[in-house]
């Protein structure tokens, strides 16, 4: 009951305004009693102002993997760093913020073999890949294997594997690693049907692999769909388009 807790509990409710953004920054997970107190310590016992409190929820929501589902604890935790280091003003805030962005898109572009500090373009990127998209810094490295593809790889390559990734709904690092593991196998099978099909080179395409998955639905196995590709291939007609007839 609202009104009864109110009046059980006035320091948590008085300020409902600061109640109610804390809450919007969390979405759709309802704050308890418990978590307002726990955020109201940020401010009372840590000396943060209203604002950087409400700022050192958001950096610990944008980089932690369990985003809006993480213990209020750990911006407790947070706060007292702040407070350590003298954080207590919105610029402070900011550029604090903004650090572990530097510091989580220049570990990418190591991984990358990429010696050098991120670019501002680069640094959008990342921080739309945590904050908008919902990846960790844990689930962006887990798709970097992704990457070995492109002679060059960037962040913009980068961009598109987590675009893919993020429009399959596939968000945190176990699910992905699982993922590409699993489409590695797929791809090897692949690769033996460009092979039987004397491809020039053996590039898997996206195109490739949504023909495989209508042919597997039909109920083809994979020795079917490789011996399809040496009828193709004895044919003389050695494309994908031959190939699908063939299995259809």
């Amino acid at each position: 009951n609202g009104k009864a807790a109110q009046s059980v509990n006035p320091e948590v409710y008085q300020n409902a305004e600061l109640n109610a953004t804390l809450q919007r920054l969390f979405g759709d997970r309802e704050l308890s009693y418990s978590d307002y107190r726990i955020f109201y310590e940020c401010i009372d016992v840590y000396g943060l102002t209203e604002s950087v409190a409400l700022m050192c929820a958001e950096d610990v929501i944008n980089t932690n993997k369990a985003k809006n589902r993480v213990p209020m604890s750990y911006v407790r935790e947070r706060a007292r760093q702040w407070a350590r280091e003298g954080i207590n003003t919105i610029s402070a805030a900011s550029a604090k913020m903004a650090e572990g962005q530097w510091d989580g898109a220049r570990n990418i572009l190591k991984k990358l073999g990429i010696s050098r500090a991120a670019t501002e373009e680069e640094l959008r990127l990342y921080e739309k890949w945590i904050a908008e998209w919902g990846f960790s810094q844990e689930a962006i490295e887990a798709a970097l294997p992704e990457t070995i593809k492109a002679r060059y790889p960037t962040f913009g390559y980068l961009d598109k594997i987590l675009e893919g990734l993020y429009e399959s709904r596939l968000t945190g690092s176990a699910e992905i690693q699982a993922y590409l593991e699993g489409r590695g196998q797929q791809d090897g099978k692949l690769k033996a049907v460009l092979k039987a099909l004397r491809a020039p080179r053996l590039t898997v395409s996206q195109e490739l692999r949504e023909m495989y998955a209508a042919w597997k639905e039909k109920g083809l196995s994979d020795s079917m769909i490789l011996y399809g590709a040496q009828q193709a291939a004895l044919r003389g007609d050695a494309t994908l388009g031959q190939l699908d007839a063939i299995l259809k």
